[in-house]
């Protein structure tokens, strides 16, 4: 039997004639009524009681009904694993921890996979953890090597967060600060910042964050205001100054503020993302204090 012989079935069940189920599948009804034929020889028995204009459904057709339309929606859910996973194949999505080891990051993808679909998302190290392993993700991006025995993890970059203020701010002779400095500070802060965003409200838990709705909202406010912000040494490095124009950059000491980013993939991955594998193996990102001994 075939899928289009099991169709036909359901079709002339639902319609009640060969005639309707023809026309709902474009074929003629000599080929239909000769394909139910060989579908009842080729199951053992007959399938319908012919009444004068309808067809109906004996206790053997049922059970071959529900059972074909049960193997329909097999085929049709093997259709979609399949078309999901050459799709997948065409696409690379990337979890981050923090918005900043995408700037790189997402430019060797590109230049190691060209032609390949790349997109990416801040969330938090759960989130990430959780979404490697269902295969949400392909990559992730974590403050710290992935916890996930599945996962090879490698060292990618060192992030260090700064307390950007303006010159005649009080903190702004400071050589460094500490979160609980700031605590209780009207603070302006970018959306969707993922891990930081948590590593901000543990650290200062009695803060006012300001969430601007978009970077260029940010931008604007922090160069037209006196509020201090949130701003990194790869930001300064890889997008500019920007809304840190003028200001003093004081380094936050906890050891939150700096941490070293790992780029992690399941093991079974690894022949797949090898190109990339290569590349963080050298570590060229990475402080001399940072890279693997």
């Amino acid at each position: 039997m075939t899928f289009d012989q099991l169709e036909q079935l359901v079709a002339v069940a639902e319609l009640g004639t060969v005639s309707a189920a023809a026309e709902r599948l474009h074929i003629s009804q000599p080929a239909l009524s000769r394909s139910l034929r060989r579908l009842e020889r080729e199951l053992g028995g007959p399938l319908f009681i012919h009444g004068k204009n309808r067809l109906e459904l004996n206790d053997t057709g049922r059970v071959a009904v529900a059972q074909t339309r049960a193997t329909l929606a097999a085929q049709q859910e093997l259709r979609r694993a399949v078309r999901a996973h050459l799709e997948s194949l065409k696409t690379i999505v990337v979890g981050s921890a923090g918005p900043a080891p995408l700037w790189t990051l997402l430019p060797t993808l590109g230049g190691l996979y060209p032609g390949m679909t790349i997109t990416s998302r801040n969330e938090d190290v759960p989130e990430l953890e959780a979404g490697l392993k269902d295969g949400t993700y392909q990559l992730i991006v974590l403050p710290r090597p992935s916890e996930n025995p599945d996962a090879l993890s490698f060292p990618y970059v060192r992030e260090r967060l700064c307390f950007s203020v303006p010159p005649g701010h009080p903190l702004a002779t400071r050589a460094g600060v500490r979160f609980s400095d700031l605590d209780g500070a009207d603070v302006l802060v970018l959306p969707n910042l993922g891990h930081w965003q948590r590593v901000h409200d543990e650290g200062m838990p009695r803060a006012h964050f300001i969430v601007s709705r978009s970077q260029e909202d940010h931008d604007a406010v922090a160069q037209s205001s006196a509020l201090p912000i949130f701003t990194t040494d790869l930001s300064r490095r890889f997008r500019g100054d920007g809304a840190a124009a003028g200001r003093v950059h004081v380094p936050i000491l906890d050891e939150e503020a700096h941490p070293l980013f790992h780029v992690a993939l399941r093991r079974e991955d690894a022949e797949r993302f090898s190109g990339l594998v290569r590349e963080l193996e050298k570590g060229q990102l990475l402080d001399e204090r940072d890279r693997p001994r």
